[in-house]
């Protein structure tokens, strides 16, 4: 049974095909500088340096932090929220954010810590990665360690979308205690929807007006209609819905949640608006609506045990139709 939802939102930002990259230009992040590819972007905000393509939705993204006194299960819990992690060594580990994009997070013995995200597949991760350097000052040997270990095959793997993702990870979560939504991005599993009774009693989705010029997309967490000229792609959990003209996309992405509490719904999904760099985060009943630095919109949306994740952006008449005939599968 699908039950349709009817979504406000305002777009701003396009999408564009790059072209190949070759990387040309050596960029200061401060204390690190990267290789970026020809037309890229680099933008700085206090802990994150954030690279994006030109015009277009990938993005890789650098956090780092420095700890006193290093705790592992707290940056774990600050970090992934309440999303499962796998650890590679007892300082190293990977995760999927909330849509779906992967990390890689590692802590030096001295405090130092990294997490290098990528939102998508990216032809040239292992390049970026490799060519991520520490520049001199107090913490140039801790990150020179910690750009080397991700620059490994196993990062290299995990960033760039060739390992599989992992099901069951281990959930390091005893600093904090943001509801009972621990498997709300439990990754392979993340949309397993399990009895979650009459979650996203919504509205009849008979009056969107040019969905009959579309194709039924059918997932085994939502259904969407399709217009003409998009294209839908799975990255794992998600769902990423492409015009082919490439000036919008949206991406979706369906989690199951242990309670229906609100409070706690509420603060895990701005755990994950947290990771995903997001800002002008408005938290309301049920929902939280943030926006990225390249203007897309995202919102986390409450239906009892269950929680639909949107990204969208673009400039695309479609678009409208397309969100509002997205539905959630009982």
């Amino acid at each position: 049974m699908f039950r349709s939802l009817f979504l406000a939102f305002t777009l701003f930002c396009g999408l564009a095909l790059a072209a190949q990259p070759s990387f040309a230009a050596k960029l200061d992040a401060g204390a690190f500088s990267a290789e970026l590819p020809d037309g890229w972007t680099m933008n700085v905000e206090g802990e994150m340096t954030t690279f994006a393509e030109p015009a277009g939705p990938l993005e890789l993204m650098v956090i780092l932090k420095k700890y006193e006194k290093p705790d592992i299960k707290e940056i774990i819990a600050e970090m992934a929220g309440q999303t499962p992690v796998k650890m590679l060594a007892d300082n190293i580990w990977i995760y999927e954010d909330a849509s779906g994009g992967r990390c890689w997070s590692m802590v030096a013995s001295s405090g130092t810590f990294v997490d290098i995200s990528a939102n998508m597949d990216y032809v040239d991760i292992k390049a970026f990665l490799v060519g991520l350097k520490a520049v001199q000052g107090k913490q140039e040997k801790a990150l020179a360690g910690i750009f080397t270990a991700a620059s490994s095959k196993e990062a290299v793997d995990w960033l760039g979308y060739v390992t599989p993702p992992f099901a069951g990870g281990k959930v390091h979560s005893d600093a904090s205690d943001a509801g009972d939504e621990g498997d709300a991005g439990d990754s392979g599993d993340a949309g397993d929807t399990g009895d979650s009774g009459d979650e996203g009693d919504m509205s009849d989705a008979g009056d969107t007006g040019d969905e009959d010029e579309g194709t039924l997309y059918e997932h085994k967490t939502f259904a969407a209609t399709v217009p003409k000229g998009w294209t839908a792609a799975e990255q794992n959990e998600s769902v990423v819905f492409t015009s082919d003209a490439k000036d919008a996309f949206v991406i979706v992405r369906v989690f199951s949640l242990v309670s229906d509490d609100g409070k706690a719904f509420s603060k895990w999904a701005q755990e994950q608006v947290k990771a995903l760099g997001g800002k002008n985060v408005d938290a309301g009943e049920g929902v939280v609506n943030f926006t990225t630095d390249k203007g897309a919109n995202g919102m986390f949306t409450q239906f009892d045990k269950k929680s639909l994740f949107l990204l969208f952006g673009g400039d695309n008449p479609q678009i409208d139709n397309l969100i509002k005939s997205i539905g959630l599968v009982d």
